[in-house]
């Protein structure tokens, strides 16, 4: 398993991806990851998780991205899940009213876009597909390398149980 100075590296360089769409740099990170570390050695720890199969360089001079399989470790290890508000728990609630499956599906996909502001809505929007069990919500995930197809893949989400801990 990677030591923690890796991991909070992989988690802000993930971070990053997803909120900027770009490949990420050693500059950015040494800036924005809270390790107090030189770009040299950013770049040995990026070297490693690239070795390690988490994360690829698009090009020569590019920063990196991540892989299928660092998002696996990002998901299942590295990301934090907030507690929703009471406020997104009573608009889901009384959003989600189970009188045909059309409307619950549209009416769930809408929500899950607003409160994530993950999936795209309108009339350009590709269609993304959600599904919903008891204790998961499985949902697209749009992130820069989207395919041309629009196919974005699926992610899932197990909600925290009990106090959030």
């Amino acid at each position: 398993m990677m030591n923690e100075r890796s991991q909070r590296l992989l988690k802000t360089l993930i971070e990053r991806y997803i909120a900027d769409g770009s490949p990420v740099g050693s500059k950015t990170l040494s800036m924005v990851s809270g390790l107090d570390l030189s770009s040299a050695s950013i770049r040995n720890m990026l070297a490693e998780l690239e070795e390690m199969g988490l994360i690829v360089s698009p090009h020569t001079s590019a920063g990196r991205v991540p892989t299928v399989k660092g998002y696996r470790l990002f998901v299942d290890h590295l990301l934090t899940i907030q507690p929703l508000e009471e406020v997104a728990v009573r608009e889901l609630q009384s959003g989600l009213r189970p009188d045909s499956p059309q409307r619950i599906v549209a009416a769930a996909s809408s929500l899950l876009s607003d409160l994530t502001h993950f999936a795209e809505r309108g009339d350009d929007a590709a269609a993304l597909r959600c599904g919903f069990s008891p204790d998961r919500v499985f949902a697209p995930v749009r992130a820069a390398g989207v395919d041309d197809s629009g196919d974005a893949g699926r992610r899932r989400a197990k909600p925290p149980v009990g106090d959030g801990a």
